[in-house]
């Protein structure tokens, strides 16, 4: 292929046209102006009409034409060229923003001509204005939200911050590091391999950055910053930009409002503990008797020199086995009264935990003649802490002691069974069921259907709790044509 050294006329100006662009020169000597059509279209000069060098300095707004007065003259007299960017009126009153670049001909040690290109970049000008405009905005929101935006050239290692993320990370612009020097001093040594690992990942995946994690501050302050990027590639550059925020407020109250609840679940167990007390003073009370009796019957026997060898084995027997009782009431009381929150997970009988929950409240329900029915398949087994699942399954048996005491039929009614993945347990008590109004709340916080001084409001909220963190599900059957609550958790084979 050869290079044209030649472009026709027709075609020289249909190019001046499409780009707007238009060649202009001044003859010195002559004091003569001579443009192409597209410099006249760009002034909206009618068509045949000339225009002198004074008045194509008129058609400038004031401070333009005094700039470009001062630079035409040095390129007239001492040879200087210019390139710039001035405002114009044009002939119908229309402002216009445009490029004039100017060169001198030099002949002779004299400047003979000057010449040079016209353009209109009123459209470029207004969109760079709209992009510096949009950014100034942008950078006002993010500022007003406290975000702050950073890009990291991956090609050329520089990372850039923009001046809310130095206020937000506490360190001043004029430091001698570098902010990539500066952010790996400060995340959290704790924090660093798995901030490093997330990036790595983003970069290599295309997945989005998105992280938590903490920075200690150069004046000493620990602070949880969430960050979010996206990776981008052009023309053999990568760039990961984003926004990181500061959430320590956030943070803190969210801890805050955890150490509270642990407070209001323990005093809503006690609490519950505490109903239970006269009941389970009743269930220690009976076996004592019943060693009480045993060892004074023992006592009679060997006042009186009748005591045999059998009478002591069987008095012995009913006495160990009554211990055993106690134990056993004793060991369920522990487990269910402490926080277990903090417990392991772990394979759980539910046969065990469901006797040692009723051994907790049968004497209780036994005084108020409640009738306690059991339809269950054996050795069924789930992840889980036992304390935990024990008082989800003694508040649900407190609530129904609580509502069909003073019922004219009393009982409760409970059933475990294997259903595909899920063992499910459902508690039925004798009752008619909640009202409709109240469904919706059950599970709330503080919500109770009880009189007052009966209940804390807080037994299904927390027992929700507990069984969602052990990925199951509670909900009350409003099918059920008495009172019925549904406990679905994962089965795991035995």
């Amino acid at each position: 292929m050869g290079i044209i050294s030649e472009l026709n006329p027709v075609l020289t100006d249909e190019i001046q046209r499409v780009a707007q662009i238009g060649y202009w020169k001044y003859l010195v000597d002559e004091n003569e102006l001579q443009g192409s059509q597209v410099i006249y279209d760009i002034h909206e000069v009618p068509k045949g009409m000339e225009i002198s060098l004074v008045e194509a300095f008129n058609y400038y707004l004031p401070s333009s034409r005094s700039l470009l007065e001062k630079h035409f003259k040095d390129c007239v007299e001492l040879g200087i060229p210019y390139d710039l960017e001035v405002m114009i009126q044009t002939y119908n009153k229309n402002k216009k923003w445009v490029r004039t670049i100017g060169h001198p001909k030099i002949i002779n040690g004299k400047v003979t001509e000057v010449y040079g290109v016209f353009q209109d970049i009123t459209h470029n000008k207004n969109l760079y204005d709209e992009v510096v405009s949009s950014k100034a905005r942008l950078d006002l929101v993010l500022s007003s939200i406290k975000m702050g935006l950073w890009e990291w050239d991956c090609t050329n290692d520089r990372l850039i911050w923009d001046d809310t993320l130095y206020e937000i990370l506490e360190v001043e612009r004029n430091i001698n590091v570098s902010p990539s020097e500066m952010f790996e001093k400060l995340v959290h040594p704790d924090e660093k391999q798995r901030v490093m690992a997330a990036a790595k990942e983003a970069l290599e995946s295309d997945k989005e950055y998105n992280i938590h994690f903490r920075v200690i501050t150069p004046k000493g302050n620990t602070k949880h910053i969430m960050s979010r990027g996206k990776v981008l590639k052009k023309d053999g550059i990568t760039w990961f930009t984003g926004l990181s925020w500061d959430i320590t407020r956030e943070v803190v109250l969210q801890e805050t409002i955890k150490a509270q609840e642990s407070r209001i679940q323990a005093s809503a167990r006690l609490a519950s503990l505490g109903e239970m007390a006269s009941g389970i003073a009743h269930e220690i009370n009976n076996p004592l008797s019943v060693i009480q009796t045993q060892a004074d019957f023992l006592k009679l026997k060997l006042n009186k020199g009748s005591l045999t060898e059998e009478a002591i084995n069987q008095g012995l027997d009913k006495i160990i086995e009554t211990c055993g009782r106690i134990v056993k009431i004793i060991k369920g009381f522990r487990t269910f009264s402490r926080n277990a929150e903090n417990d392991p997970m772990m394979l759980v009988q539910l046969d065990e935990i469901l006797n040692d929950s009723l051994t907790l409240v049968s004497q209780k329900f036994n005084y108020s003649s409640i009738e306690i029915n059991i339809d269950k398949d054996d050795n069924l087994t789930v992840m889980g802490r036992p304390a935990q699942l024990g008082q989800v399954f003694l508040n649900l048996l407190s609530n129904s002691f609580d509502a069909i005491a003073c019922l004219e039929k009393r009982w409760v009614s409970i059933e475990v069974k294997r259903v595909d993945d899920k063992v499910k347990l459902r508690f039925i008590d004798s009752g008619s069921g909640i009202h409709h109004s109240s469904l919706e709340s059950i599970f709330q916080p503080f919500f109770t259907t009880k009189d007052v001084g009966k209940g804390t409001g807080l037994g299904l909220s927390i027992s929700k709790g507990i069984i969602e963190d052990h990925g199951g599900k509670i909900h009350y059957d409003h099918t059920s044509k008495n009172t019925t609550f549904v406990i679905e958790l994962p089965a795991v084979n035995s």
